[in-house]
């Protein structure tokens, strides 16, 4: 995906979209597609990101640096995980 093209997605017309709205649309293409280990890897990422925002929605343009920083403590601290896990959450 180009940097245009996902610029098109999240902004959609003007209208703001939600991290989380995106990622399970995301989710379930790979369903559609098959992909059921990437669809349920996935799940997991954004349960976990989910907890960190204790349950709030996020839109992209408040994913910022420092919000990224602290989830990598998060994930680090509280979740107790590896640093090759932790980058793959970020991904």
């Amino acid at each position: 995906i180009s940097a245009v093209q996902l610029k098109k997605t999240i902004n959609r017309g003007g209208t703001r979209t939600s991290f989380f709205a995106l990622a399970e649309e995301r989710r379930l293409d790979y369903i559609k597609t098959g992909k059921h280990n990437v669809a349920n890897a996935d799940q997991s990422k954004i349960k976990v990101f989910r907890e960190f925002l204790k349950g709030e929605d996020i839109y992209f343009p408040d994913i910022t640096v420092n919000l990224l920083e602290k989830y990598k403590i998060y994930l680090s601290s509280f979740q107790q995980s590896a640093p090759r896990t932790i980058m793959n959450h970020l991904l």
